[in-house]
């Protein structure tokens, strides 16, 4: 039995080394398991003449062990591969753990949890074709432990996909973002960031004492708009202090637009944004009301939180635009997004699943979904997994997809101004629809305020002055032609 755990150890050997040799050329990591199971056939014409009975017995209740830790593994991790479960898994199977532990940095869970038993397969099938004396009751265990292990697998992963989808795998800003914000980088000579007409009656010559910006991914626009207004050659400060050449293409400085940690203008979304806030990073946050767990963070720093509203918001919610519902009240989305609707039938639509996605929590709009739950709680929510680096496979919540099922939410202007996505319909909520009219005059129920979040007691000079050109007449245009409604 030694010689053919041996084996399997070679052949992952094996097929690992060709497969970082020629990984170019390959299209997945399932072909990693047919070169396991060529493998296999191989090591079983090598043996043909030595494989007996005795031989298939010792291997069948080897397939039947690897049933059993499968099936044990996927038990307590209910198919989440990030479970530290898994380590276990890799020590008790450790003839094939160069080839699994390959599959498991492409993120292909599937051939990570298989392969084991796909080069044990082919070899079983292998030796029961070369050996005569072979008997199906001789191996009736093993069919029932194939049967009934796998069976169990198939119920857990597919239970595990109801609320787990494939990941998107964005990659802006550092992982911070999910579009892309270069074109509204102050240092993008290209950028579509809102201009004043005249030249601002504000302007902060000195970059030391230009106050350090963060905040929500949707209000990246604005205050990205309202520093280009403000402070004198922003552009050319900030390249400066990335080392960034003037003449440098595009092209060449992706990475450093990740670089968040030396910008003046820096973008590291609501949750990473607003702690830098309360540490004393940032001069001014940008974005949504804070949620609950912030504003315990800032209480437990010792951190005053000062609150001007710069402009208004609508908290939308969006279905795909071929969706036959158009309008839900507020009782009927909490209904949603507390999993008592499950179907879009129930709410006079088409008999097909809904698909509720939610929004990472601390974010903005997260945040103000809690809100607009109150003493409701959220259901789980539809979650993906990626790869996080070398560390191994996370799971983070799963961003909107355009699936016929699919109802989200965000914030008005990201969705209408940033992603601008013709394939979405807001919804009407309670009867009213979110356009600037019905934000201006308050009528949609969902209106809330973009604020500009302050510690109070900030040394900064220009931190008070900047807020008042913000909400001066210039400050309030740059916020309009953002896409915001003013106050």
């Amino acid at each position: 039995m030694f010689i053919w755990l041996l084996y399997e150890f070679i052949s992952s050997l094996i097929i690992t080394g060709l497969f970082i040799a020629l990984s170019s050329y390959f299209a997945s990591t399932w072909i990693m398991g047919l070169g396991m199971a060529m493998c296999a056939i191989l090591f079983v014409w090598i043996k043909r003449k030595k494989i007996n009975y005795p031989i298939e017995k010792q291997f069948s209740y080897y397939m039947i062990y690897t049933i059993l830790v499968l099936c044990i593994c996927l038990f307590i991790s209910k198919g989440a591969a990030s479970h530290q479960i898994w380590a276990f898994y890799n020590y008790a199977l450790i003839p094939s753990i160069p080839t699994r532990l390959f599959a498991a940095l492409y993120n292909d869970t599937m051939v990570y949890y298989l392969l084991p038993l796909l080069w044990q397969g082919a070899i079983y099938i292998g030796m029961v074709i070369v050996n005569k004396d072979y008997q199906w009751k001789h191996h009736l265990k093993l069919i029932l432990s194939l049967g009934i292990g796998l069976s169990l697998c198939g119920v857990i992963l597919y239970q595990r996909r109801q609320v787990v989808l494939p990941g998107h795998g964005f990659d802006y800003s550092g992982g911070y973002s999910s579009v892309d914000l270069k074109e509204y980088d102050v240092i993008n000579q290209n950028n579509k960031l809102a201009q004043l007409d005249e030249p601002s009656a504000f302007i902060i010559h000195d970059p030391e004492k230009m106050p350090v910006l963060d905040g929500a991914e949707a209000a990246y626009p604005v205050y990205s708009a309202l520093a280009n207004a403000v402070y004198e050659n922003i552009a050319e400060i900030e390249r400066n202090r990335l080392g960034m050449d003037s003449a440098t293409n595009e092209e060449d400085t992706k990475k450093e637009y990740e670089n968040t940690d030396q910008r003046i203008v820096s973008f590291y979304n609501t949750a990473v944004g607003f702690e830098r806030l309360v540490n004393g990073k940032v001069d001014m946050f940008f974005g949504a009301y804070p949620s609950a767990s912030q504003l315990q963070l800032a209480k437990d720093l010792g951190a005053e939180l000062e609150f001007t509203p710069i402009g208004k918001e609508a908290f939308v919610f969006f279905v795909p635009k071929n969706h036959t519902i158009k309008a839900l009240s507020s009782e009927q989305i909490r209904k949603i997004y507390s999993g008592e609707y499950t179907n879009w039938k129930q709410l006079g639509g088409n008999d097909q699943k809904i698909m509720a996605f939610q929004r990472p929590e601390r974010s903005g709009s997260q945040s103000m979904m809690v809100k607009f739950m109150g003493d409701i709680p959220l259901k789980t929510p539809l979650k993906e997994e990626y790869q996080e680096a070398m560390a191994g496979i996370a799971e983070k919540v799963a961003d909107y997809r355009n699936q016929s099922g699919a109802i989200g939410y965000s914030f008005r202007f990201f969705l209408t101004g940033m992603t601008a996505d013709p394939e979405v319909d807001m919804l009407s909520v309670d009867g009213i629809y979110p356009d600037k009219t019905t934000i201006r005059d308050g009528t949609y129920p969902l209106t809330v305020n973009l604020y500009c979040i302050t510690v109070k007691g900030n040394k900064n000079e220009n931190v008070n002055k900047m807020l008042e050109f913000i909400l001066s007449e210039q400050g309030q245009t740059l916020v309009e032609k953002s896409g915001y409604v003013a106050l």
